[in-house]
């Protein structure tokens, strides 16, 4: 007679473990906005970013989400930032970096325009890391930087 462990089976597990995917997946794309031909503009387009500090972007979003995207949706900020990870996204393979403030408790995540893979390549965790990036609001609890060029 065969004896069964307790919990849940391996298919279970990599069903649960897929849903996980695909709701991640649904959450990042319903961030993103079309692109338009402004966004190629990058030489007009950074001459109006603004600098924000990690912390001030974090805490704006906790205390409301709604008055952060008005400041910051679909705009252009540059922020500085120290690497806590370097990874590629799962959906674009471009290269993700999770960038933390003065505070262990503030985050947020920054996807880079795949061009920058030579720049982000020479960053490591613990450094500091300075970015201009789009902000796409809030997801799973955390800004959303998106199409991040690496300041010099």
């Amino acid at each position: 007679m065969t004896q069964q462990s307790p919990g849940i089976s391996k298919g279970m597990a990599a069903l649960l473990a897929a849903g996980a995917a695909l709701t991640v997946g649904i959450i990042l794309i319903s961030t993103m906005k079309p692109r338009t031909p402004h966004d190629e503009q990058t030489s007009e387009y950074v001459k109006t970013a603004q600098w924000v500090n990690i912390d001030t972007l974090f805490s704006e979003y906790v205390a409301n989400e709604v008055g952060a995207d008005e400041a910051y949706r679909h705009k252009r900020i540059r922020t500085t930032g120290t690497v806590r990870s370097i990874s590629r996204s799962a959906f674009s393979d471009a290269p993700h970096v999770e960038v933390g403030g003065q505070s262990q408790k503030t985050s947020a995540s920054l996807f880079f325009k795949k061009s920058e893979d030579p720049k982000v390549g020479r960053l490591s965790v613990g450094g500091s890391v300075t970015a201009e990036c789009e902000c796409s609001g809030k997801t799973m609890g955390s800004p959303v930087l998106r199409d991040c060029e690496v300041y010099p």
